[in-house]
């Protein structure tokens, strides 16, 4: 399979493109750059300006704010997710992306991506229903901040779950989740002792168990 042909097979089965013929698919694919992020690799960062749009293909990316050293994660992404200049402006990020695992993106520029969306008004529409579940779900978010400790763990590790479950090729489910007690904190805004003290807890209760392979929610 040529580089290419790999191309319109991977846009093909983002669902944002559903319902558009091969050949207008193809001609998007010869303009679509590939990029690979190693673990731990910057995708993009703070006050960087943004003018392209990603497609994860394959890994996981987080997207946090920094403030005085400590990062906030507000978005874990899997395969098929959109993100970047989605704003369509020239204004600089306001986060940093950061693959948290070996990673694999379709990159678009935002004339080409905004050219589709002025040209197919059923695109344009079930991408303004994705980002408009993203403002819900990050609205969900923040009204849990507020909930236990326990809580806020026990929902970030469903989540998790889930996303990881997901990829292009269909849906499978893992049976662990591979996380540090850092990456929880960034994840729920709490600090690592708090996390630790409320795994404690989760896995006294029977709620998760923890081994070597990980977390998994019981």
């Amino acid at each position: 399979m040529n580089e290419k042909v790999e191309k319109l097979w991977y846009l093909k089965n983002l669902d944002i493109f559903e319902g558009v013929p091969d050949d207008e698919i193809m001609q998007l694919a010869g303009k679509v750059r590939e990029c690979t992020y190693n673990k731990g690799e910057m995708i993009y960062s703070h006050y960087e300006s943004l003018n392209c749009i990603y497609v994860l293909k394959r890994g996981e990316v987080r997207l946090f704010h920094s403030k005085n050293g400590k990062r906030m994660v507000f978005d874990v992404l899997g395969p098929g997710s959109l993100f970047g200049g989605l704003v369509f402006t020239s204004d600089k990020s306001t986060h940093f992306a950061q693959a948290t695992h070996p990673s694999r993106l379709c990159i678009f520029s935002e004339d080409d991506f905004l050219s589709i969306l002025q040209r197919k008004p059923d695109i344009m529409m079930r991408f303004i229903k994705k980002m408009t579940q993203k403002i819900q779900e990050y609205e969900h978010s923040l009204s849990m901040r507020n909930d236990s400790a326990d809580e806020l763990i026990l929902t970030e590790l469903s989540k998790l779950h889930e996303k990881r479950g997901r990829s292009l090729f269909g849906v499978w489910k893992p049976s662990s989740i591979h996380i540090t007690h850092e990456e929880l904190a960034e994840l729920t805004g709490l600090n690592r002792v708090t996390v630790t003290r409320a795994l404690k807890r989760l896995k006294k209760a029977s709620k998760i168990q923890i081994d070597k392979n990980g977390i998994s929610i019981l």
